[in-house]
């Protein structure tokens, strides 16, 4: 990823992986990623007054596309 980190957090004892983007350079908080259980697939809820150009979004489509694979794979392992 090229402008931003995504880091795991405390899912607060759900069943879901909890992840918090920010940005590289200063390493502000830009928004969360978290399972929506409705949509069956992780969503990401960006903070107020962050913005994002298309590289960011990509990156960030692409971890929310990957996580929510992962996650339904496991779904039918048990």
């Amino acid at each position: 990823m090229k402008w931003i980190t995504i880091e795991t957090v405390d899912n607060e004892g759900k069943k879901t992986e909890v992840f918090e983007v920010f940005s590289k350079e200063n390493h502000c908080p830009l928004g969360i990623i978290k399972w929506i259980a409705g949509w069956h697939k992780y969503a990401f809820f960006p903070y107020e007054s962050s913005y994002y150009e298309w590289v960011c979004l990509r990156d960030i489509a692409e971890f929310i596309e990957e996580k929510t694979r992962e996650y339904k794979k496991d779904w039918f392992k048990g």
